[in-house]
């Protein structure tokens, strides 16, 4: 039996009611002791109406009694507690107005959920005709209604976490305790309910919400201000970008985010001297005067782009990173490799060309970081292509790596633009800048194209390998700075009405050890994922490349590319028609090929249906994987030889068939390599050409041969093309005319050899004129 579907959370409905009780909170002076031990030490702090403000400390910090005080769970020794601007201390916890949601929920398990809800309601002494409505209300707004009639053991971590938070809202509470809510979660349904607190947060816009937590990525990505305690005492509150950017105490700066701390001695001039060497530092008010204005957006279409630099994909699942992976789930997913040299190395030039023009490096020219070659006036990046046909967006980049804004490679047509260097400062202070501005920019501006760039985990990756625990933490880091990001785009006033696409992408892998620039398949490992209108769920397709990026965002943006304009990319939503796709299901795992993890399936000898393999000249033996022509994926068939151009076919996507005479002859056989690919036979008639056209990555060398040739109506085959010299993986056309009489037309590959090299065929069309 299938699960009821739960109502969608929606926006908060002219039948909800205000809240019943005055919100906004104030501690005045409040100290909390056991036995004369000082657990919360003349707190003073404020909670305004519809604020949401987050305790954040270590354990033992004071954070947790400070919220039992507002509940009326404990006495202060001296101080007040103040609900609505009404002294509450010395009130029983019932008569104060507030719900309270715990990590262990709290639910009684004899009690289906709309009589876990009503609870509150009954102690509140709600007239009993009014309960049933109140009970709807609260769990419409969690979107649980349809869970109603279920008991708790029903229930997933998150669903009963819900409906903990419908029992507070029941009873209209001006004031919302919420202690440790997510710590039993696991780190995907942490994501999502961190969304959910989120929205709830924007349709209670009068609630007073206190939220105790010690991890900083729910407080960062949560509140509108944090109060930083430890050891009893308040030790700092501000903004999440306030105290990233200026903690006001050591331990803030050490507790929130990452820090590397130095003696200084501040100096009479306003710097300050480190080892006898003086520093400059800006103001406040210069530093203030770095954050961007964007002109007013245009578009209901919006688009995020945010880049992580080196950031290995298969590492993802070991790190605690549960935006990415709340995106994973909701969004399209798709992996692929990168090249290798002599195309370009694994390195970042050539990898964020890559992403902004959205074409290979043998046509935007970056083969390494000297940007050497660059051809962005032919291939510009994609911020430079809509300034040119839509300069009425408002577009914005955010970079720490410098060459991406001095070589041209994405800030070229921003409206705005933040550049650090990250290289000169390093990169952790600056990552938390750029996101604390594009938060900011999110939530107070109108923009329609941004594109941010985090770059810590490549150093992590540089300095302790991918392999890490510091590459997880990295990870870690950049998905706390994703997740505000996400939350800013949905706490926008007007985000009911747009339609936002978020893209996270890479521009190479790392080793286990740490490093990149080679061929090997961990420096090769790139993703795009993607998550917007028009974007399946959950989706991992096997046919995305690195310059899908580009013409995502044109699709997003309902611009059709210009055929001139060269890209290699398509939208991630669309995928290939390819008839070599269909034969995953039949890819098998290594037979001789030794250097091939066997849990890697990627080759078969299946043809797609009405396609065959022609091997009656084939000599015998050799490697069972490449005898004649096969179909296989770019994970195993680079893997066979590293650093022999295998890994350049990256026009190719998904399967692709491929005759490789170099590695059959790897294992001892006798006669020639000679393989025929066979296509199906297409209907020409009353038709007076035929268009073949196909991507190939074909190496030439001695006395082997490629050919194409064409049988009309099933007659002998006759040779229609030669390669005789290299062709680096290329789009290629050929137009026959058609025969009189003729009906149909069947094409053939056949490639002959020994120990020479390959031949790739891939994207096979066929079309009349």
């Amino acid at each position: 039996m299938s699960a009821p579907a739960p109502a969608a959370p929606g926006a908060l409905s002219p039948g909800r009611s205000a809240p019943a009780a005055p919100s906004g909170i104030r501690f005045d002076g409040v100290t909390v002791a056991y036995g004369g031990n000082v657990v919360l030490d003349r707190l003073d702090l404020t909670v305004e109406p519809g604020e949401v403000m987050a305790l954040l400390g270590p354990s033992g910090s004071g954070k947790t009694t400070a919220l039992r005080a507002v509940a009326g769970f404990v006495r202060p020794a001296s101080g007040r507690v103040l609900l609505g601007g009404r002294d509450v201390t010395a009130l029983p916890p019932h008569r104060r107005g507030i719900g309270m949601v715990v990590q262990s929920y709290a639910l009684f398990p004899h009690l289906k959920v709309k009589d876990n809800v009503a609870f509150g309601l009954k102690a509140h002494r709600t007239p009993k005709a009014k309960i049933p409505g109140r009970v709807t209300e609260a769990l419409e707004l969690v979107g649980m209604a349809a869970y109603a009639d279920r008991h708790p053991r029903g229930l997933s971590g998150g669903q009963q976490q819900r409906v903990a938070i419908a029992r507070a809202l029941a009873i209209r509470p001006g004031v919302l305790l919420l202690d440790e809510p997510l710590s039993a979660l696991d780190a995907r349904l942490r994501s999502g309910m961190l969304t959910e607190l989120a929205r709830l947060h924007r349709e209670l816009p009068d609630v007073s919400i206190l939220y105790v937590t010690h991890d900083q990525v729910e407080a960062l990505t949560l509140a509108d201000r944090i109060a930083v305690m430890d050891r009893a005492r308040l030790r700092d509150c501000g903004t999440p970008e306030e105290l990233y950017r200026r903690p006001r105490t050591e331990f803030t700066a050490s507790f929130v985010g990452n820090a590397n701390l130095l003696p200084v001695t501040v100096t009479g001039d306003g710097g300050v001297d480190l080892d006898g060497h003086p520093l400059t530092v800006p103001t406040d008010t210069a530093a203030r005067a770095a954050s961007p204005t964007l002109p007013d957006g245009t578009s209901k279409d919006k688009v995020l782009v945010v880049g992580m630099d080196g950031l290995r994909h298969d590492v993802i699942a070991a790190a605690d990173a549960p935006h990415l992976k709340s995106m994973m789930a909701n969004g399209t997913y798709g992996t692929s490799l990168l090249y290798a040299n002599p195309m370009a190395a694994t390195s970042s030039g050539p990898g964020w060309s890559t992403i902004s023009t959205g074409v290979w490096p043998d046509k935007h020219g970056v083969k390494e970081n000297s940007f050497a070659g660059k051809n962005y006036g032919r291939y510009p990046g994609f911020l430079a292509r809509l300034a040119q046909v839509r300069p009425q967006l408002s577009t914005y980049a955010a970079v720490d790596w410098k060459p991406l804004d001095t070589q041209g490679t994405v800030t070229p047509g921003a409206d705005a633009k933040l550049v650090l260097d990250g290289d000169a400062d390093g990169y952790t202070g600056h990552d938390a800048t750029i996101a604390a501005e594009t938060e900011s920019i999110l939530r107070n501006q109108n923009p329609d194209v941004l594109f941010v760039y985090f770059g810590q985990t490549d150093i992590a990756g540089h300095n302790s390998g991918a392999a890490s625990a510091a590459y997880r933490q990295a990870i870690h880091v950049q998905d706390g700075y994703l997740g505000r990001l996400l939350t800013a785009i949905r706490a926008r006033p007007s985000y009911a009405t747009e339609r936002w696409t978020v893209i996270v992408t890479t521009d190479h892998g790392h080793t286990d050890s740490g490093g990149h620039g080679g061929s090997a398949i961990e420096e090769r490992r790139t993703f795009v994922l993607a998550q917007g209108p028009g974007i399946a769920a959950g989706a991992k397709p096997t046919d995305t490349r690195l310059v899908d990026v580009a013409a995502t965002v044109f699709k997003q943006l309902g611009i059709v590319p210009d055929p001139a304009w060269g890209l290699d990319g398509k939208p991630i939503q669309e995928r290939s028609t390819d008839p070599f796709e269909a034969l995953y299901p039949s890819l098998s795992a290594r037979v001789d090929e030794t250097g091939i993890p066997a849990g890697v399936l990627g080759w078969t000898h299946s043809a797609p249906s009405g396609w065959s393999v022609v091997n009656s000249a084939m000599g015998t033996g050799g490697v069972s994987e490449w005898r004649g022509w096969s179909f296989a994926t770019d994970e195993f068939w680079s893997r066979s030889q590293r650093d022999q151009s295998r890994e350049l076919n990256v026009r190719s996507r998904g399967i692709f068939a491929v005759a490789d005479s170099d590695e059959w002859d790897d294992k001892a056989s006798s006669g020639p390599y000679d393989s025929t690919l066979v296509t199906p036979a297409y209907a020409v008639g009353g038709r007076s050409t035929v268009t073949l056209g196909f991507t190939t990555l074909y190496r030439q060398e001695g006395s082997q041969s490629a050919r194409i040739l064409a049988s009309w109506n099933g007659g002998t085959p006759v040779a229609v093309k030669s390669y005789t010299s290299d062709v680096i993986s290329q789009p290629q056309s050929l137009t026959l005319d058609v025969p009189p009489g003729a009906a149909n037309v069947s094409f053939r590959f056949r490639y002959t050899g020994s120990n020479n090299w390959y031949w790739v065929i891939d994207g096979v069309r066929v079309t009349t004129g």
